[in-house]
C-alpha cells in the first residue's frame, strides 16, 4: 500500500543534504530528487564561513538545533548537485 506521493521517490518528505559543485551546502526536506533537479523545501543554503563556521561546524549545529528555513522551496539544478545524502546517514 502506497501513498499518492509514490511518483516522488524514496527520499520524499526526508531531510537531506545537497552539496553543490561550487562549494554550498543545503539542508532541507526533500519534495523530489531527479537526475535533472532535486526541489527542496525549507531549505537553508550554507556557505563556508558563514558566522565563522566551517561545514562540519554548520551540520553539527544542525544536529542538535535543526537548520534556519531560509527558502521555502528551493531547486537545485542537476549540473550543480555534487553529492546528496539523507541527513540522518551523515
Amino acid at each position: 500500500m502506497g501513498t499518492f506521493h509514490d511518483h516522488l521517490g524514496e527520499w520524499h518528505g526526508h531531510t537531506i543534504v545537497v552539496d553543490t559543485t561550487d562549494g554550498k551546502t543545503i539542508v532541507g526536506r526533500c519534495h523530489e530528487a531527479r537526475a535533472d533537479r532535486v526541489d527542496l523545501v525549507g531549505a537553508d543554503v550554507f556557505v563556508s564561513g558563514r558566522d565563522g563556521l566551517t561545514r562540519e561546524q554548520y551540520l553539527e549545529s544542525v544536529r542538535k538545533f535543526g537548520w534556519w528555513e531560509r527558502h521555502a522551496r528551493l531547486r537545485v539544478p542537476g549540473n550543480e548537485v555534487a553529492r546528496t545524502q539523507l541527513f540522518r546517514e551523515m
